[in-house]
């Protein structure tokens, strides 16, 4: 007050006046004036489930190498002419890769609802997507494994497979294709898997939603 009124004495300059401050309470923004959050944890899920299947392709890496050496030894048939049959050279491979994952299965179903990852889901389904999953890959590359002769390039193969299947399922989803597209592509357990992550993600997967919606979890795996 008194240094607004000396100023203008000594300098000959208009009077000051006092500047006005106009304040107001606005809201905070509603999900209404942007991307609600659904659609955003829509759009996460999609690279999620990409994250859910790269998991293991070092699983599949290594036991293509380990097929394919043993295969370039000569292993498979020296044991086969001490009389050991191919469905029980399999069997034995299936089982034990079966059972060395399902330790790995845990420690991730540990973790996931230690961090509310999977909350919202039944910890049985979740198990038994996990394992049918686990067992299609190795099943997937016992396939592969028939095909090539130097391990390297079989696990490189391997990997670049699963990799591809998985992103295919991204594609289709973001683009929006039909479900004749999706369901053909859902009998590649790579392909499902990444469409039961991004359920589980999404919303949480139960065994009383797990047959409903267009694409429901327990038939996509179960293809």
């Amino acid at each position: 007050g008194a240094l607004a009124a000396v100023i203008p004495a000594l300098t000959g300059s208009p009077p000051l006046t006092a500047a006005r401050a106009d304040l107001r309470v606005k809201p905070m923004p509603t999900a209404d004036e942007g991307p609600s959050l659904g659609d955003a944890k829509k759009k996460l899920s999609l690279i999620t489930s990409l994250y859910f299947v790269a998991a293991w392709v070092p699983m599949v890496q290594i036991l293509l190498v380990n097929i394919v050496a043993e295969k370039r030894l000569r292993l498979k048939e020296a044991m086969r002419c001490m009389g050991l049959r191919d469905a029980v050279f399999w069997a034995g491979w299936l089982l034990s890769e079966l059972l060395c994952s399902s330790a790995t299965v845990l420690l991730v179903l540990a973790l996931g609802y230690g961090t509310s990852l999977f909350r919202g889901s039944d910890p049985s389904l979740v198990f038994l997507l996990f394992e049918v999953f686990v067992a299609s890959l190795i099943t997937f590359s016992f396939a592969v494994s028939t095909a090539f002769s130097d391990p390297k390039v079989a696990a490189a193969c391997g990997a670049a497979l699963v990799g591809a299947l998985s992103f295919a399922f991204t594609l289709l989803r973001a683009s929006g294709a039909g479900l004749s597209s999706f369901w053909a592509l859902s009998f590649l357990s790579p392909f499902a898997m990444s469409s039961a992550a991004a359920e589980i993600w999404h919303g949480g997967v139960t065994w009383q939603s797990c047959l409903q919606g267009e694409r429901p979890v327990l038939l996509v795996m179960l293809a």
